[in-house]
């Protein structure tokens, strides 16, 4: 899989500490990290090349659970394991094939954005094993300037990745049939292949349900 749409993923996560930790010991360096103000959630980054990981964990109850968020399902997805919902989230580059699947998006006015911009949202309430999927305009390369890439695994560039849905019947799998695997499970997890494998190592984190190949 040669092209990848994904400009990040994110993943909530109930042990922020323990799951950045199990990351560094495996051999990352962390990048910068932010609190997304109104939005009741704070980030941890981890950067590749070509992409990069976003651990998410709810830093203000009381915002996470405002109308804004609840609206744009968020919430849900914050509350993954009460809501049985996928805790993952994939930003999808600007791309004019991506068009038709963000035409009826819902417009995500969020707090910490500039006032003219808007985050283009699937929430997918139908069927929460999918990534909650979103875009913004004008997002065309990878922001990875003055953050750490260089890891001391040697992991360089994403190269592919699949996700566990509980079914297959959606336009977004159609469109990322290049960019993205999807694979039927019980629960949803994401795995994710680095450099085709060519060091031929595989890790299960114990803290998500994150499998890294490398």
């Amino acid at each position: 899989m040669e092209n990848i749409d994904i400009h990040h993923l994110f993943i909530f996560t109930n042990n922020i500490d323990d799951l950045i930790q199990e990351l560094l010991t495996l051999g990352f360096k962390e990048g910068s990290n932010r609190v997304h103000k109104g939005q009741g959630t704070s980030n941890r980054k981890i950067y590749f090349e070509n992409f990069f990981i976003e651990l998410i964990y709810i830093s203000n109850e009381q915002e996470i659970k405002k109308d804004i968020c609840l609206k744009s399902g968020l919430t849900r997805r914050a509350y993954y394991n009460q809501n049985q919902a996928s805790p993952f989230g994939i930003c999808l580059f600007d791309k004019k094939k991506f068009e038709k699947l963000f035409k009826n998006a819902h417009k995500y006015k969020a707090e910490y954005l500039p006032n003219d911009m808007a985050i283009d949202v699937l929430s997918f309430e139908d069927n929460l094993s999918l990534p909650w999927t979103f875009r913004w305009e004008g997002l065309t390369q990878t922001n990875n300037k003055n953050e750490p890439i260089i890891h001391d695994n040697n992991i360089k560039e994403l190269t592919s990745i699949t996700f566990g849905i509980k079914n297959k019947d959606a336009e977004l799998i159609k469109l990322l049939k290049d960019s993205a695997n999807f694979k039927i499970s019980d629960f949803p997890y994401v795995e994710l292949c680095f450099d085709k494998n060519k060091q031929n190592k595989a890790y299960s984190c114990k803290f998500a349900n994150l499998i890294i190949r490398y």
